[in-house]
């Protein structure tokens, strides 16, 4: 290895002392700039992100500038030897081409670990098993605990979130919320809520997550009781830009659970509109509390409109029949028929 990079120091040198020669001083900064940005790659043993306990180098990111003033220094040597050289153009031309279509040729296997987030677990899961145990850093550990979570949660088999979560980890953001994030699609919201208040002070690192948090905070407070918590939570992940239709549900599920039947009333069929738009059938659940909420609102015509979706929704539960049947019974218009009078009584003949 070391003859390349001889050979490259020596042409460094050589090309700097030609532009300095030359006074070519536009060229001569970037080689210099060049040359700056590898001096802590090629002296530092060691370079990381800030902050971040891991092993695996990342002095290719630290080379970008490098790279960049590269770029440009070999765009004006080449304009240099063009003036001078006019086929120089042409064969320029023909090697990239060349290198382009080796470059897309190779793509597909080269890339191949980042075609999706599933191949680069899997990568960083062969290099997590390939590193002696005495070498793995509370980074790694933390990490794979967290990939076995995923794969947990893509599988069929029940499991316990909480024990995918290491002592080690457990201050960690990014891993104490996809603990939380199961435990939540389990339906465990009371294990949920025990953490939550430690993962809204310390939310993931990545801020794409913090709409999802706060639709799952939501979510959380509304299972264990806590309709008003729950409802600021929802604004929150609607203002974030989380306006799937769950959340309009949920928002609707408060809003009842609070007796603001209109607003409810609203939402639900807001909701409903939502599900249709997507070219799915409607929740029956979702039809049936829109009309008890029109219902309790005090306005039956609306709440007749609204259980007429039912007709577009998916199969009525058996649990939900009974409280269709009673909505119909009561939104029907028709009067109570009148029971029949009993039949007179003639008086007694007195003795």
């Amino acid at each position: 290895m070391w003859v390349p990079a001889a050979l490259a120091v020596v042409g460094w040198i050589a090309v700097a002392v030609w532009a300095v020669v030359s006074r070519r001083s536009g060229l001569m900064l970037l080689w210099l700039w060049l040359g700056a940005s590898l001096v802590p790659v090629l002296l530092i043993r060691e370079l990381n992100v800030p902050g971040v306990d891991g092993k695996y180098s990342l002095a290719n990111r630290w080379m970008l500038p490098s790279a960049a003033a590269f770029s440009v220094a070999l765009a004006l040597l080449v304009h240099e030897w063009e003036l001078r050289r006019p086929r120089v153009t042409m064969t320029l031309a023909a090697t990239i081409a060349v290198w382009s279509a080796a470059c897309l040729f190779v793509a597909p296997r080269v890339h191949a670990t980042y075609a999706s987030d599933g191949a680069l677990r899997g990568m960083e899961e062969r290099d997590y098993l390939a590193t002696p145990e005495r070498f793995r850093t509370v980074e790694d550990r933390c990490r794979a605990a967290s990939r076995a979570l995923i794969r947990a949660g893509e599988g069929d088999k029940p499991f316990n979130a909480l024990s995918f979560l290491l002592p080690e980890c457990a201050n960690r953001a990014d891993d104490l919320y996809n603990v939380f994030a199961a435990l939540c699609r389990q339906g465990r919201f009371d294990d949920a809520r025990r953490i939550l208040t430690k993962v809204l002070a310390n939310p993931p690192t990545d801020g794409r997550f913090a709409g999802p948090l706060h639709r799952l905070a939501g979510s959380v407070w509304l299972e264990t009781g806590e309709p008003a918590r729950a409802e600021k939570a929802l604004l929150e992940a609607e203002r974030l830009g989380l306006t799937d239709c769950s959340v309009i549900v949920d928002l609707g599920r408060i809003r009842f659970a609070l007796s603001r039947f209109a607003e409810a009333a609203r939402d639900l069929d807001a909701a409903i509109s939502c599900q249709t738009r997507g070219g799915a059938l409607v929740d029956p659940a979702v039809v049936l509390m829109g009309a008890k909420s029109w219902q309790m609102a005090g306005d039956k015509d609306a709440a007749r409109r609204t259980l007429a979706g039912i007709a577009r929704a998916q199969p009525v539960r058996q649990e939900q029949k009974g409280l269709l049947t009673l909505l119909r019974r009561e939104l029907t218009a028709l009067p109570l028929p009148t029971p029949p009078a009993p039949p007179a009584q003639s008086p007694e003949t007195p003795r």
